[in-house]
């Protein structure tokens, strides 16, 4: 076997896929029958979600041997990842037939079942594994998940404690036992499994979804706020309560960045309304990243988040830090433009965090340009205005120009705050224009 087919099997599986399948291409080169690469390049093309390639490997597998079971197998796993399960089920049925006695066979099929909620047949599924593999312990995790399914958690937790007992260094055994235990509300000893699952891998989705359920469970920063957003939205009136909300916040919202006072008897109980409504709607647009931010100050932050999960937090920390700033600014000098540079400091986490949110490359080299534009645009503001305030010149600040002479002249500061406001605005779309795609953590992995 070549030096590239070893390593392409040590990238696969450490899900660096495209570098995998750079490997496989120079050794086909050199070896262009050899099928076994070909049902590789098949797998790794599926996971990275190119079904039609994965689909011409497995024809080219096809024409090496027609009547090889793991081609079949490759066959079934391309239809599986592509949600085909009723063709997924034929050819690993197929596979089975050639090869009965090969365990990996029967054991993808108690995956298929498991995705089908067909938990009696999985448990058979995986029992037939085992009788011909006794030692895997996929199988066996395999079996506990049956078995909790299917309402017997004493028994799986037994054969969960038996995986870990015969190897504790599989990342799988720790986050099925990790899922057993936050199922019985236990989230220290899942949040320890998650943990231990992570550890072995890092780029495992299954343990990290786990342990950030744990963690959601347990954390009062989060219930306390998107915790009761949450029980709010689940209730019967969340439509309406959405909808007021949107609506009064950006009502009071458009108030208080423009200075007007509040009409009518509303001044009475304006201050704190407008805050509760005010962070509420906050909390709505910046869903993602505030809640990444919550997660990453806990004590699991560092395993929780991937690394685009983790920019986009301190995109946000950043803003909320000179949000903070300013306000400080405006208490010890009593310059009320800082009150602009406050508000906008925390508008502008809207394309400071969708920066990694878009795809890797020249849209988001373009995001990351825009965002630097518009908080250069921000702090021109503040330093023109500021000058001209020291000269006794300053014009009328953002928060009183929609109260003037509709017919006065646009002043280059209002064509900046206009660029502010409409660039904010523009930066939502972005994620819909340049949807960002799979970008794992990876781990260097190297031949010795």
């Amino acid at each position: 076997m070549s030096q590239h087919y070893q390593r392409a099997e040590l990238l696969y599986e450490q899900s660096r896929l495209k570098e995998a399948l750079e490997e496989l291409q120079y050794h086909l080169r050199d070896f262009p029958d050899d099928v076994d690469a070909f049902t590789l390049q098949a797998h790794a093309l599926a996971r990275l979600e190119r079904f039609d390639a994965a689909m011409d490997a497995v024809a080219a597998a096809f024409e090496i041997a027609p009547d090889y079971g793991c081609v079949y197998r490759a066959s079934a796993f391309v239809q599986y990842r592509s949600n085909r399960l009723k063709e997924a089920h034929v050819a690993i049925k197929e596979a089975i037939r050639l090869d009965p006695n090969n365990f990996d066979f029967h054991r993808l099929q108690a995956i298929f079942w498991l995705h089908q909620d067909e938990y009696q047949k999985m448990f058979e599924s995986a029992n037939r594994a085992l009788e011909l593999n006794p030692d895997d312990e996929l199988s066996l995790n395999l079996q506990s998940m049956a078995l909790r399914a299917l309402g017997r958690p004493l028994e799986a937790e037994q054969v969960a404690l038996l995986s870990l007992h015969r190897n504790p260094e599989i990342a799988f055994s720790h986050a099925n036992r990790g899922w057993g235990l936050l199922e019985r509300k236990d989230y220290v000893g899942a949040k320890k499994h998650f943990r231990d699952a992570l550890r072995l891998n890092p780029n495992y989705e299954w343990a990290r979804d786990g342990l950030m359920a744990a963690t959601k469970a347990t954390h009062r920063g989060y219930q306390w706020t998107y915790g009761l957003l949450q029980r709010l939205l689940n209730t019967d009136a969340a439509g309406f309560i959405l909808l007021i909300a949107v609506v009064l916040g950006f009502f009071f919202g458009m108030l208080l960045v423009h200075g007007r006072e509040t009409p009518g008897p509303i001044e009475f109980f304006a201050g704190p309304l407008v805050l509760t409504i005010l962070c509420f709607a906050f909390l709505i647009s910046m869903d993602n990243p505030f809640h990444y931010t919550l997660l990453r100050l806990s004590r699991d932050g560092r395993l929780l988040l991937d690394r685009r999960q983790r920019m986009r937090t301190r995109g946000l920390i950043c803003c909320a830090t000179a949000s903070l700033t300013f306000a400080v600014l405006y208490v010890l000098s009593d310059n009320k433009y800082m009150i602009d540079g406050m508000v906008w400091s925390l508008l502008l986490a809207i394309p400071a965090t969708l920066i990694h949110a878009v795809r890797r490359g020249l849209p988001r080299f373009t995001m990351a340009v825009f965002t630097a534009v518009l908080t250069a645009a921000l702090a021109i503001h503040i330093v023109e205005q500021t000058l001209a305030l020291q000269e006794g010149t300053a014009s009328e600040s953002f928060s009183s120009s929609y109260a003037s002479n509709a017919e006065r002249e646009i002043s280059f500061d209002e064509m900046l705050l206009r660029f502010l406001r409409y660039g904010c605005l523009a930066s939502l779309f972005a994620p819909f224009f340049w949807p960002a795609g799979d970008e794992q953590d990876e781990a260097d992995i190297k031949l010795s």
